[in-house]
């Protein structure tokens, strides 16, 4: 049984190894010869290239954003509970609700 399950193996083996030689598979070898195929592998190799790069650079622009917006908040909040940033003042209550409204 191991003996059946070990050339099993070996001819699955040899047969992945051998396979792409078969099917000519390597796409540089014999396809890279016309120029509109060798622009577009260097075109895609750099947009392969640079992918990376952008997607980091993205995320930190994202997360620096974010961490100003958060800085700014907690820095508004504190200056509102210190007592040194105020909203509008709500109207006086001794004041008659008819003072209040607004007029056309």
């Amino acid at each position: 049984m191991i003996e059946m399950k070990r050339a099993l193996v070996a001819a699955i083996s040899t047969a992945a190894l051998l396979v792409p030689r078969l099917a000519a598979a390597c796409a540089v070898c014999f396809t890279g010869r016309a120029d509109e195929t060798r622009i577009a592998f260097i075109a895609t190799t750099g947009l392969l290239s640079a992918l990376p790069i952008l997607l980091i650079g993205s995320l930190v622009w994202w997360l620096r954003r974010r961490a100003h917006q958060i800085r700014d908040e907690h820095e508004r909040a504190s200056a509102i509970v210190e007592g040194t940033l105020r909203g509008p003042s709500p109207p006086p209550l001794d004041e008659p609700i008819a003072n209040r409204l607004p007029s056309n």
